[in-house]
Parts: C-alpha cells; sequence; structure tokens
C-alpha cells in the first residue's frame, strides 16, 4: 500500500471534476434554454445559427420596410382620391359651361371655379408628403428621358423648321421674341389627342390675337422619341409640330379669335399635308361627296379635319395668289380685314365664307383641289413624303430656336423618381400636377375649346396613376406575406440548431448531478484509506 499517491482519491477527483463541468454546462443550457451558449458548445451548428440570425433579423426589418411603402402608397392614393373628385368637378361644371343659356358673365363664375380647382390640384400635387418624401409631383425616370429626347428634338429640328414653314407658305411671321410659348409634356391625355397648342384671349375688343399659349404634347403618343422626323404617332413628329406651330403663330399673328374652326384646322393640316388621313376618312375617294358636308359642323373628329384640309386645298387653288394671297389680307400689321372680307375681295363674292363653303361642297372634286391619293407625297403645301414634308435643318440656338416667341422649357427631376419598397420592388412615383395633367391653361370663355375631352383625359390618367399605385400596394402586401412565411421557417430551422430540449437536457442533467453526488461520496471514502496505514505502526 502507498500512501503517498492516493490513485483510487486522484480517479474519483477526475471523475468528479468531469461531472461537475457536465452538470454546470447542463444546468447552463436549462437556465438559458439554449443548446449553443458558446462556440465549443457546437462549432459548426454556431456558424449556421448565426447565419440565420442574420437573415431572419433581415426579413423581419425587410417587413417593416414594405409596411413603411405600403403607408407612403395611402398617403399618395389618399391625395388623388381627392384630386379625382377635384377633376370631377372640374368636368361637371365644364359641361355646364357649354349650356348656351348661360352668359359671358356666366361663364367668367364657372372660369373663377376652375381657376381655384387648379389651384387646389396643385397644392395637393405639391403638398403631399411621406416623410417629407414629395409622392405626386415626380416624373418618373423614363419618361423624363423620353420628354429630354423630345426637348432636344423641338430645339434641333421641329420648332424652328415649323416656324420657317409657315413664313415661306403663308408668310406669317411675329416680331421677334413676341410672345411667350410654354413648352408642355402630359401623360395619357385620353382624349386622342397627340399634341395641341392653348392660349388665351380678350372676348372683346379688335384684337383677337392669342396670349399665354403653350405647345402640349402627350408623350404617351410622342415616344419613343426619334431625330429628326419620327417618333410614336401615326405620322412623323415634326408634321405634328408643324401643325401645332402653325396655330401658334396665327394665334400671334390673326385675329384667330375671329376665325371659323374649319380655317384654323384645315391652314395647319396643309402645312403638315394630311392625304393619308383624308384617304382614310374618304374611302381613298370614293365617298368625298359626302366627307364634304363635314364641314358644316365641328365635332373635332377626324372627318371634320379631312374636310377642313379638303376646304382648305380648294381654296389654295381658286385663289390666284394661294392661300399666302389671302393670309396677306387677314394678318395683323397687313390689311387685317376680317376672313369673310378677304374672301369677298379676291374671289369676287358677296358671302364671304358662307358663300365658299357652299361653293366648295358644291363644287369641290379631288382634281380641282390638287389632291392626288394613294401616292408617298403628304399633300403638304410644300410638297414631300411622311419624312422629308418638314425640312431637317439643324439649328444651332438651342434655348431660344423660336424667332417669335420666347420659349419656356421644362426643368426636369435630379432626383430619385423611383424608390426601393421591397426586394425587386421599385415605385415609380406620380405627377399629377396642374401641368402634367394639362389643366393649367383651361379657358371657359373659349367655347370652342374643348376642355370636357381636357378633363377626361386627366381624369383617365389619375384613375391610370390610382390603379398602378394600388396594384403596388397588393404587390407589397403579398411579398409581406411571403417575407413573414420565410421568417417563419427560417426562425424554426434556427431554433432547431440552437434552442436546447428542455426534457432531454432536464434527463442528463439529473443523471449528470446524480454522478456528481455518488463520485463526492466515493471521493471521501477514497481519502479514508491512507488512515488504514496508522493501525500497521501501532
Amino acid at each position: 500500500m502507498r500512501i503517498n499517491h492516493n490513485i483510487s482519491a486522484l480517479n474519483t477527483h477526475r471523475q468528479l471534476s468531469t461531472n461537475s463541468l457536465k452538470t454546470n454546462d447542463s444546468m447552463g443550457k436549462l437556465s438559458s434554454g439554449l443548446r449553443i451558449n458558446r462556440a465549443g458548445d457546437d462549432a459548426a451548428g454556431l456558424a449556421i445559427s448565426e447565419k440565420m440570425r442574420a437573415q431572419i433579423r433581415g426579413l423581419g426589418q425587410e417587413q417593416r420596410n414594405m409596411q413603411d411603402s405600403i403607408s407612403m402608397l395611402q398617403t399618395a392614393e389618399g391625395g388623388m382620391e381627392e384630386i379625382h373628385a377635384l377633376l370631377q368637378r372640374g368636368r361637371e361644371i365644364s359641361v355646364q359651361a357649354k349650356n348656351d343659356t348661360l352668359t359671358d358673365n356666366d361663364r367668367k363664375s364657372i372660369q373663377g371655379e376652375v381657376d381655384q380647382i387648379v389651384r387646389e390640384v396643385d397644392r395637393i400635387a405639391n403638398s403631399t408628403e411621406f416623410n417629407t418624401i414629395k409622392v405626386l409631383n415626380v416624373t418618373s425616370s423614363a419618361d423624363n428621358a423620353e420628354q429630354q429626347k423630345a426637348v432636344e428634338a423641338l430645339q434641333k429640328h421641329w420648332l424652328k423648321n415649323s416656324e420657317d414653314l409657315v413664313l415661306a407658305h403663308y408668310g406669317l411671321q411675329a416680331t421677334t421674341d413676341d410672345a411667350p410659348l410654354d413648352i408642355q409634356f402630359i401623360q395619357n391625355s385620353g382624349d386622342g389627342r397627340v399634341a395641341w397648342v392653348q392660349g388665351s384671349y380678350y372676348t372683346t375688343g379688335t384684337d383677337g390675337r392669342y396670349i399665354n399659349q403653350k405647345l402640349v404634347l402627350d408623350m404617351s403618343d410622342f415616344s419613343p422619341v426619334s431625330m429628326p422626323n419620327g417618333g410614336g404617332s401615326w405620322i412623323s413628329n415634326d408634321r405634328i409640330i408643324a401643325h401645332e406651330m402653325t396655330h401658334a403663330i396665327m394665334g400671334r399673328t390673326t385675329n384667330m379669335r375671329d376665325l371659323p374652326t374649319w380655317f384654323i384646322e384645315g391652314t395647319a393640316e396643309f402645312i403638315a399635308g394630311a392625304d393619308e388621313r383624308l384617304a382614310g376618312d374618304s374611302n381613298n375617294g370614293a365617298i368625298f361627296a359626302a366627307l364634304k358636308n363635314e364641314i358644316d359642323s365641328w365635332d373635332s373628329t377626324s372627318a371634320d379635319y379631312s374636310a377642313a384640309y379638303a376646304a382648305v386645298k380648294y381654296l389654295n387653288a381658286k385663289l390666284a395668289g394661294g392661300i399666302k394671297s389671302l393670309f396677306d389680307e387677314i394678318k395683323v400689321g397687313g390689311a387685317a380685314k376680317t376672313l369673310d372680307q378677304a374672301l369677298n375681295d379676291l374671289l369676287g363674292t358677296t358671302g364671304g365664307a358662307t358663300a365658299f363653303l357652299a361653293d366648295f361642297k358644291a363644287n369641290a372634286t379631288l382634281a380641282n383641289s390638287n389632291i392626288t391619293l394613294g401616292d408617298t407625297d403628304t399633300g403638304a403645301i410644300g410638297g414631300g413624303d411622311d419624312n422629308t414634308t418638314v425640312p431637317d435643318t439643324i439649328n444651332t440656338d438651342l434655348l431660344n430656336p423660336l424667332t417669335a416667341f420666347v420659349e419656356k422649357w421644362p426643368t426636369f427631376s435630379t432626383g430619385p423618381t423611383a424608390m426601393r419598397a421591397g426586394p425587386g420592388i421599385n415605385i415609380e412615383l406620380v405627377n399629377v400636377t396642374s401641368k402634367s395633367l394639362g389643366i393649367d391653361n383651361i379657358n371657359i370663355l373659349n367655347k370652342t375649346d374643348d376642355n370636357i375631352s381636357i378633363f377626361d383625359g386627366a381624369i383617365a390618367y389619375v384613375s391610370s396613376e390610382r390603379s398602378r399605385l394600388g396594384a403596388y400596394q397588393n404587390r407589397l402586401e403579398k411579398a409581406m406575406a411571403v417575407s413573414a412565411i420565410s421568417e417563419e421557417n427560417l426562425t424554426q430551422a434556427e431554433s432547431r440548431i440552437r434552442d436546447v430540449d428542455m426534457a432531454k437536457e432536464m434527463m442528463d442533467q439529473t443523471k449528470k448531478s446524480i454522478l456528481s453526488q455518488a463520485a463526492l461520496a466515493i471521493l471521501a471514502q477514497a481519502d479514508q484509506q491512507p488512515q488504514g496505514m496508522l493501525q500497521l505502526l501501532r
């Protein structure tokens, strides 16, 4: 027997230490509820668990982000709902203004309400914010890009070349920088128009020229823009601009307020050419005789434009000096005659426009109107096909290409136009200001303006944008549901790796506790063994 080394005690102590460590480890798991409290518990499991925890927390934040985006969409939709109500009221009173039982003073009262509607639309669009982010006056990046292309085409080609055409063939040009011309873009007018010129005028007095004109382009029809001629419309965009610039120039050089619509539209069609339209509306000339009767009223139909175009072509053929000689008689700064006076003097009649229209309906043919359908020539006063009717000369004065106008160019947003709302979900914000909707220059007093269609277009655009935002909201709600399911499944998987099975661990802890107690009792007995040596010394 040895007394320097109590091997039994050492062995029992080692077992006791091991059991104590295991008991403490088991108690730590039971107290924390985790199977892995430190890397040593399960190194690989810890690494996997931490990656899953990062994903779980990310998914939770993602859901909160999407909920914030839904709140933003609800804020935008609430503002657009009120704008919708304002536009409906604007349309309602525009219909009321068409009633001929109203006086000009009555229409002035309606105009006052329309002006307030426009101001309130702008106030809502400019003040509707979410977390200081404006949500209703932002043009999308794609629309911005197309509008910038359109500005470049207008500056380099379309405006100056159109002005030169009107000067060359009609002899019309206002004095240098005579008036402003506001260039404006909208989306989805809803009324079928691709572009138009709007302006206001004095309802009384001898000056019937237009003031505060603006050229409006509906980019849903004008896109994609290509230079120098093309675009997204049914004829080349430069021809459409030539048509509209004829209106703008006539608005400053004639008493256009007093001119009949057939003459205003017919002369604009003659600059750009309209044989394609006339061929369609007249069944390639087969029903030309019936089409001529459309000149009696104006409902802005394609047939109305074709009849007006044919009438002006017929008038140009009858006048010895062509249509330019007529403009010399009626333009401001020239003889400044009325259209009736000029027609009587040049045609030798006494009935003015009424007599001419009667002659047109009775005697005009395609042949004596110098109209040839079926070839590539557009029928424009200067000739040419779809790509050559308007010259492709490149203008170098980009900021002020027009001689007779001071152009006001749109500004483009440099900030973000789309917001990330969720995984792969980018929300394009909207622009529902009065300019974007095309209602900022509504003139109730001008009975020829189709204000009802303008409001119809604005209502249709706001409806489409509300639907788009509603679709985003529905998509976000579904994405939130998917994210929540992913979070739940990942949490379950992470729990299996990280969390302790309490029942099993309590069973192990009981075993380890008993072993520790047993080891402690045996250690006490082992410590007593060396004392037996004392008996031999007695």
